[in-house]
């Protein structure tokens, strides 16, 4: 039944109400002290494996509405080793190919789609892994942006100055010696500087919506590079083994490749109809093809009595039905054709 096992991807409208607990921190991790409420990710990998167990889905409505979404790719696919440190890459894995932190350079991305009540797509974004921040690459996948007006202004002064007692004019005051202007920065940072550049740069953007609607993001490698200090691991990630042991030189480094979002309550003006993820761009991945297609399987987490005003969350059983379930089978039969 492939046709229901994709549309799983779809989280609709539920009857399970928002996790009372800690809101989460948009930073590239998932931390289980987070409020998320959290559910199993099964991969289907383009010419590999289907099915391929091990990743996490999690989602938190806070008490503004503002929703928070987090993706955690399985190990067994993904991660952030690379270099001659990387484990399960090369000749170690299905798909033979190598890992270097040029493999995660402007290539890696992850689409997310929001619904409203009615079906419609509100907001349709891709969120850009990693990259050279000095290097802003594409500018952005999807929507095309408008053209900025172009401004002309023409000035003309004229300036007479007083007659002095000698019949010339006064002379100017000596003006105050000023301190030169340092060179502004360029606007996503300085070249060999490694982020994510979220929706606004690398292999992020927008087609449906506004880059405004996107309140944060963070991915694991811009958490390991950035907020962790841990930088010069340039060429070859933090040597470990494969039980991902943590290196004491490195003990705070991510393995798993995380991406996490927060999406403005604005977005939800005419109700939450619900998330797809299309499709995330792995290039490479252990196992197979380049894009990678999470369904979203049982929950993991399970929340707690619903507060006084609830705020939807996904059902524990995922339920197909409704305008925005017909507009995603429609997506799906156009992108198997």
């Amino acid at each position: 039944m492939p046709c229901f096992r994709h549309a799983a991807a779809l989280v609709l409208l539920g009857l399970v109400s928002s996790v009372v607990s800690a809101d989460p921190v948009i930073d590239g991790a998932l931390d289980p002290s987070e409020g998320y409420t959290l559910y199993s990710i099964f991969i289907d990998v383009e010419n590999g494996p289907q099915n391929v167990p091990g990743g996490t889905f999690g989602m938190h409505f806070d008490a503004a509405g503002n929703l928070s979404i987090i993706l955690v790719e399985p190990l067994h696919l993904n991660d952030n080793t690379f270099g001659l440190t990387a484990i399960g890459w090369g000749a170690d894995s299905d798909s033979g190919k190598d890992h270097t932190l040029k493999s995660l350079l402007g290539s890696d991305d992850a689409q997310v789609q929001i619904f409203d009540a009615s079906g419609a797509v509100v907001l349709d974004i891709n969120l850009d892994y990693i990259s050279d921040a000095g290097d802003p690459g594409k500018g952005g996948k999807g929507g095309k942006g408008g053209k900025g007006g172009k401004g002309k202004g023409k000035g003309k002064g004229k300036g007479k100055g007083k007659m002095g007692p000698g019949g010339g004019p006064t002379p100017a005051p000596p003006t105050t010696p000023t301190t030169p202007t340092p060179p502004t920065p360029p606007p996503f940072g300085l070249p060999g500087e490694y982020r994510s550049l979220g929706v606004i740069g690398g292999d992020g953007g927008v087609t449906v919506g506004s880059p405004a609607d996107v309140l944060g993001w963070g991915t694991s490698l811009d958490r390991n590079f950035n907020a962790l200090g841990y930088g010069a691991y340039t060429e070859d990630s933090p040597a470990t083994d494969a039980s991902y042991t943590p290196n004491p030189d490195a003990p705070g480094w991510i393995f798993p490749i995380i991406w996490e979002i927060k999406i403005a309550a604005s977005v939800f003006d005419n109700g939450f109809g619900g998330i797809y993820i299309p499709l995330v761009h792995a290039s490479p991945n252990k196992l197979g093809g380049n894009k990678i297609y999470p369904v979203i399987g049982g929950p993991l987490s399970t929340p707690p009595a619903p507060p006084a005003n609830p705020v939807p969350e996904p059902a524990s059983v995922l339920l197909i039905g409704g305008a925005a379930a017909g507009a995603l089978a429609v997506r799906l039969r156009r992108r198997r054709g």
